[in-house]
């Protein structure tokens, strides 16, 4: 797992005058000349009127296999595709700038051991598919899960959630009762939390996830975020499974394809602010 921070998009020529008419920021794998070698994964524009440049306002963390020739991570704004309402021809398809911001080369950590636990929560929600939807929705839930395990000082550089672990679900017809005594619409999302070896970190599991803190800090991240009308009012924490990782499994040391930072989370800082001429 790999941590990406940067910061918005400012108007080259202007003084904190920041740029946000696109919809998600994409990250790519590319190599020393920037040719896109894979997509690692995408963020949300987070609305705001900020007057100041937070170097930090945007993070991800991305998981996957290192690509053949992929050297560095770049960061390009993203739009979608707009059609004419009147006859829904298309005014312009998908568009993203050719070049970005570039990090420095990706160095991958292959010593040292760590464990993995893969959980999934569902949660009770007011409106899931408009959650699921947003693109600010996996930073929310992370920030969420962070807060709910502050007990055990669990980082958010460790905590991983991919671009279709969250969505909106049907309530199941055979509910455990847990679940029987949640009431309104499922969220269920799926996350993985990579925890080396000499954090300190101890007796971690399952019921480590404090469910009071997480349903009122997701709320409180969702409105924050501009989803005025969303509440989290249950949760319903899944066993985790828990998995050893180690020079041997994390593929770097046999061969086999490459992860990115396999053993320990990473984070790898960009320039604060990225200029749009």
């Amino acid at each position: 797992m790999v941590e990406l921070k940067w910061g918005r998009l400012m108007k080259a020529g202007t003084e904190s005058t920041f740029f946000t008419d696109f919809d998600a920021w994409r990250i790519y794998v590319v190599d020393d000349h920037g040719v896109a070698k894979a997509l690692a994964g995408t963020v949300g524009v987070k609305a705001g009127s900020a007057t100041c440049c937070d170097p930090n306002e945007n993070v991800v963390v991305v998981k996957g296999t290192w690509p053949l020739g992929g050297t560095r991570f770049m960061i390009v704004p993203y739009a979608n595709a707009v059609a004419v309402a009147a006859n829904g021809v298309m005014k312009r398809g998908d568009f993203w700038l050719p070049m970005g911001v570039m990090s420095k080369k990706f160095v991958d950590k292959t010593k040292g051991a760590a464990k993995l636990f893969v959980g999934s929560l569902v949660f009770t929600v007011t409106d899931a598919k408009a959650f699921a939807a947003n693109p600010l929705a996996k930073g929310i839930v992370t920030d969420s899960l962070v807060e709910s395990l502050a007990a055990k000082n669990i980082k958010r550089m460790w905590i991983y959630i991919c671009d279709t672990c969250i969505k909106a679900v049907p309530k199941a017809r055979r509910l455990s009762d847990s679940e029987r005594r949640l009431t309104g619409e499922a969220l269920s999302v799926k996350y993985e939390i990579l925890i080396p070896s000499d954090a300190g970190v101890k007796d971690f599991g399952t019921k480590s996830i404090d469910t009071t803190k997480l349903t009122k800090s997701m709320t409180k991240n969702a409105v924050k975020a501009g989803m005025t009308s969303f509440k989290a009012s249950g949760v319903v924490v899944k066993p985790m499974v828990e998995e050893k990782i180690d020079e041997k499994t994390s593929g770097s040391a046999t061969g086999e394809a490459k992860q990115m930072a396999g053993l320990s989370a990473l984070v790898m800082m960009l320039a604060g602010c990225l200029f749009f001429a």
